[in-house]
């Protein structure tokens, strides 16, 4: 949102985890539960107004990199 340009192009590119762009791991839930979700659509899911088995899955993968890698 606030890092893509608004006169952007088709290159821009910009990590979806800000707190371990580099590694492959689970952060990318922890950070929807501390409202810093990139996208959107996905902190709007894991919003008080989301459904609930969705805030659960995200609750769970944050919690747990083992069975985030597990449902790969």
């Amino acid at each position: 949102m606030k890092i893509c340009p608004k006169k952007g192009s088709n290159s821009a590119l910009a990590n979806l985890d800000l707190t371990t762009p580099n590694k492959f791991d689970n952060n990318y839930f922890a950070n929807l539960q501390n409202n810093k979700g990139l996208l959107e659509s996905d902190q709007k899911l894991f919003s008080k107004n989301g459904a609930s088995e969705i805030t659960n899955i995200i609750k769970t993968f944050s919690r747990d990199q083992n069975v985030f890698f597990r449902a790969l």
